[in-house]
């Protein structure tokens, strides 16, 4: 005699329930039931009843034969569901397809010298730098992907993206050097004017002009304001209109402080003005 399982599945108790029957030497079914075989009380009382109707299968270990046909019924679960997933189409979770949009489009990531990930994105005509992590790269992202398939993400899969991603710039990216307003990058230096387009204006003994599209230099805060426009011919002794000062050597010397504030990577004196009482 011989013990056969047939029909397994999974409960909603978490139990891989199967009809065992039991089998003569011939193949006649002489007892059947349905077992819980991932349940060792529910193998006992399965033995025990077959037993009790047939007392000469005693020493026969039936409960080591149910327990060999729950790990059968366990492969062929497994491989059943295996199967299913191989000729089911394949699902791309969101946080997959976010990554991949990232990986399509125009972004260069890269991190900090502090380890920091950021994303240089094209947004029309201009270049943005933001911190992965920030609002801006969140709301920038779930538009791409609403662009690429009219579908909102979900938090979980924004999020997840974003730990991928971050990932990415950390490890696979380039480091640059970020800087808040004031820059020198290959003998130049460059002044972030802080306006939507992220313009910037780059300085050199020849002159100056306003670069539409800057290299990685700067981060930004929230808090920063966009600057006045320059324009050319000028004159930076205008300045002393608003400065009582008419020594022409505290001129002088307040005009060189002014130009060395522009002036990255150097020791900058602190300026303290005093004077009388509404001066």
């Amino acid at each position: 005699m011989r013990l056969t399982a047939q029909g397994s599945r999974w409960n909603g108790r978490g139990n891989l329930e199967a009809t065992v029957t039991l089998l003569a030497e011939d193949g006649t079914p002489l007892f059947e039931d349905l077992v819980g075989l991932s349940k060792q009380a529910a193998r006992h009382r399965f033995a025990q009843a077959v037993l009790k109707r047939f007392p000469g299968l005693r020493g026969k270990d039936l409960e080591s034969q149910l327990l060999q046909l729950l790990w059968q019924a366990k492969d062929q679960q497994q491989e059943a569901e295996e199967a299913a997933r191989k000729e089911a189409p394949s699902r791309v979770s969101q946080a997959d397809k976010l990554v991949k949009l990232i990986e399509k489009s125009r972004v260069e990531l890269f991190h900090s010298s502090t380890q920091v990930a950021y994303a240089r994105m094209a947004i029309e005509n201009h270049f943005e730098i933001h911190r992965c992590r920030s609002q801006a790269f969140k709301q920038w992202l779930s538009r791409q992907l609403y662009l690429s398939e009219q579908k909102t993400p979900n938090s979980d899969a924004l999020n997840s993206a974003i730990i991928t991603i971050e990932g990415m710039a950390v490890f696979d990216g380039k480091t640059h050097g970020l800087h808040n307003r004031v820059a020198l990058h290959e003998g130049a230096i460059f002044y972030d004017l802080s306006d939507t387009g992220w313009r910037a204006v780059r300085i050199t003994p020849e002159g100056w002009q306003i670069i539409d599209n800057p290299p990685i230099l700067f981060c930004r805060y929230q808090h920063q304001k966009p600057q006045v426009e320059p324009q050319h011919g000028g004159d930076p002794r205008q300045l002393l209109n608003f400065a009582n000062l008419k020594d022409s050597a505290q001129q002088l010397l307040f005009m060189v402080y002014v130009a060395a504030s522009f002036i990255p990577d150097i020791p900058h004196p602190i300026i303290h003005s005093h004077g009388e009482q509404g001066s």
